[in-house]
């Protein structure tokens, strides 16, 4: 090899050596002063403390009924003379809503109340009949103890005596059956005239004035004022979380109403599986509510269980659907691995490799590393 070859050669060598001897200089200068300038790194942390269960929300669909719902019509058939209430109308218990032509009804009546009158005079005749015939039986006794009258007489006296008790008999029941007669009309009367069952409003109106209706054809559809109910279906595992529990909360249409547990009913829906309960809602007087609506029903619910309840914000993920914490330990960091059990709007209840009394940091764990040096500055 010529000799200028050589000599550039170890020139370069020697260039490349004292670079490297250089840069290695200046990190371990730099790595020795950051070493002895670097201050622990401040950190929040949070002192865990353990419980026996936790508290989660939990929430169901349900709806808005009425308690009370009804069809009314009348008992039976006839041409409707008077509808006195239209649809949105308010009416009052026993207030009256429409009416049946009752012509017929009123002939009826008038020839009962004739027939009260001509049975009350049959009883005053009988009872006239009956006080006489008593009479002469008692005038007779005496004059058969005087010899006055024969026995004969007596017997035939008796006998008038014990007809007349028959007869006044006979006309008591038939003022009993022509009374009876008289209110069975009255009913009859009264069943021509539709009246509110209970304190309402008047959700439909099926027919007018003039229509002739059959028996039990729906006239007017009536529902309940006041408080609604409402009817959520709930899981098997929860009925006896819900029987305990004392006040529910529900959410109707941006409108929070409180309410309380009714009654369950007995048999399982077959296509959801759940039970339905039925709730009591205290509305207030500002809230206006409609049956038919959707609800939310929420409530807490209390689950036993042995963890910690940690800021969401102290998380971070690790494998096999585990998580990391970070917990300071004499001004160490140290990672711990947990499992999430329920998971909180702004915190989580776990499990792991954690005891009372760990620090957990609160957040910013991304920046944090296990054995780094840290300073504990809010617990």
């Amino acid at each position: 090899m010529p000799l200028y070859r050589l000599k550039r050669l170890s020139l370069f060598r020697d260039c490349t050596s004292l670079a490297l001897y250089t840069v290695l200089m200046v990190v371990l200068t730099l790595g020795v002063s950051l070493g002895a300038d670097a201050e622990p790194l401040s950190v929040n942390a949070l002192t865990l403390k353990k419980t026996d269960s936790y508290t989660v929300n939990r929430k169901y669909g349900g709806q808005l009924f009425h308690k009370r719902d009804s069809e009314l019509g009348f008992q039976f058939g006839g041409s409707v003379t008077q509808l006195l209430v239209d649809e949105g109308d308010h009416v009052e218990r026993n207030q009256l809503l429409a009416r049946l032509d009752d012509r017929h009804l009123q002939a009826r009546l008038e020839q009962a109340k004739a027939s009260v009158k001509r049975t009350v005079a049959s009883l005053d005749m009988a009872k006239i009949e009956n006080k006489f015939s008593n009479s002469t039986w008692r005038r007779h006794q005496d004059l058969i103890k005087k010899g006055h009258t024969s026995v004969q007489k007596l017997d035939e006296v008796s006998y008038q005596l014990d007809r007349s008790a028959a007869a006044l008999i006979v006309a008591e029941t038939q003022l009993s059956e022509a009374l009876a007669n008289q209110r069975a009309v009255e009913v009859d009367l009264d069943k021509t005239m539709l009246r509110a069952p209970y304190a309402g409003i008047i959700q439909s109106r099926h027919v007018d004035e003039g229509a002739v209706v059959s028996a039990g054809r729906p006239i007017l559809g009536i529902v309940e004022s006041g408080v609604l109910e409402a009817r959520v279906g709930i899981p098997l595992s929860m009925v006896e979380q819900v029987r305990s529990a004392k006040v529910f909360s529900f959410t109707i249409d941006n409108n929070t109403v409180v309410g309380t547990l009714g009654k369950f009913l007995p048999r399982v829906d077959e296509t959801t599986g759940t039970v339905t309960a039925l709730f009591d809602l205290e509305q207030e007087p500002s809230q206006i509510l409609f049956a038919g609506a959707l609800t939310e029903m929420e409530m807490q619910v209390k689950v036993a269980g042995e963890g910690f309840w940690v800021p969401l914000s102290a998380l971070s993920e690790s494998q096999r659907g585990l998580w990391n914490l970070m917990v300071v330990k004499n001004s160490t960091v140290e990672s711990r691995l947990v499992e999430v059990i329920y998971s909180g709007e702004n915190s989580v209840f776990v499990r792991g490799t954690l005891n009372e009394g760990d620090q957990v940091i609160r957040g910013g764990v991304s920046r944090l590393v296990a054995g780094q040096a840290v300073a504990v500055i809010g617990s």
